[in-house]
């Protein structure tokens, strides 16, 4: 079926056609094709499920399979039907565009989405595929996450931030972002990789259902300064650092309800940390390391510096 339509407002669709069907067991929308002046959509869509009245009693039984080949959005037509939405950076500029492709299937409890892309902004680019099977009970949901690939630069990070990024940040001209992740909230292994025209820096943990976690950390040649807006007081940074314990719960790390904060008695770690270079305070640190445990709220270890202008160590109970 075709159609075009046009409201009193000057809103039009141009072009509107589908080869669409619908029985007792599934709806189909195949050779979907929409636009608008300047929006437009290229898709196949089917919804599978039991019976109709199966569809009624809950939605989470139905399968779907979406084959999005093309969706290109333009902040003018959104803000057509939600003006309200001018108020957040992402809409301040009406002519902005957002494209996006990929694959969904499945059920809401059993979901996979492959080869997604968004591109919004001057240069954002998102790539990422996933599958989450347990929704909507996030405590319970498993997440497998191979990969997620963000790239972005400074004036677009702003617009899809907004004021969520303190007022003395500054943000790096080019950053790349790579993620992955599977498990639970509650259970699960991670890793994350930066690049960025301020530094670099790697990421690695894992945090067991039985509180035990690892992780570990890399930064190379981070300006720390630039980023928190004081180039007098910091400056580069290069380090590595790991730890190794038991007791850290997801759960814990926001306040309870009496406000009193996470409580740490339970936490117990083995750390270890290497600086080799530090830029505080007008000066440019070398060779501070630690090498300790950290448990019942006190340190007991060793703590170095081996610099030109301040060398001492220490090693006992704090």
């Amino acid at each position: 079926s075709r159609l075009s339509a046009r409201d009193q407002n000057g809103f039009s669709i141009t072009r509107f056609e589908t080869v669409f069907s619908m029985d007792n067991r599934a709806v189909q929308a195949k050779n979907l094709h929409l636009e608008t002046t300047l929006s437009s959509v290229e898709a196949d869509l089917q919804v599978q499920y039991a019976s109709l009245q199966s569809l009624q009693d809950s939605i989470l039984s139905a399968l779907f399979t979406l084959e999005l080949q093309h969706l290109h959005i333009s902040n003018s037509d959104i803000l057509y039907f939600s003006p309200q939405l001018i108020s957040q950076p992402f809409f301040s500029s009406v002519d902005n565009t957002t494209s996006l492709s990929g694959n969904l299937s499945g059920s809401l409890n059993d979901l996979t989405v492959t080869a997604l892309q968004i591109e919004t902004g001057e240069d954002t680019r998102l790539q990422t595929e996933f599958s989450i099977t347990g929704l909507p009970e996030m405590d319970s949901a498993r997440i497998s996450l191979p990969y997620l690939r963000f790239a972005s630069g400074k004036s677009d990070i702003g617009m899809l931030a907004g004021s969520l990024i303190p007022g003395r940040i500054e943000l790096p001209g080019q950053l790349s972002l790579q993620i992955s992740f599977d498990g639970m909230l509650n259970d699960f292994k991670t890793s994350a990789v930066l690049n960025s025209s301020f530094g670099d820096a790697q990421l690695a943990a894992s945090l067991g259902a039985d509180e035990a976690f690892s992780s570990s950390m890399t930064v190379d040649d981070f300006n720390l300064g630039r980023l928190l807006g004081d180039t007098l007081m910091f400056g580069h940074v290069t380090l590595t650092a790991e730890a190794r314990g038991r007791g850290l719960n997801i759960n814990s790390l926001t306040a309870d309800e009496a406000g009193s904060g996470p409580d740490q008695n339970t936490l117990s770690m083995d750390m270890k940390a290497e600086i080799p270079y530090i830029y505080l305070n007008s000066y440019a640190y070398h060779g501070l390391q630690i090498d300790g445990t950290w448990s019942d709220k006190a340190f007991n270890g060793i703590i170095d510096m081996e610099d030109e202008y301040l060398a001492f160590g220490f090693e006992g109970l704090v």
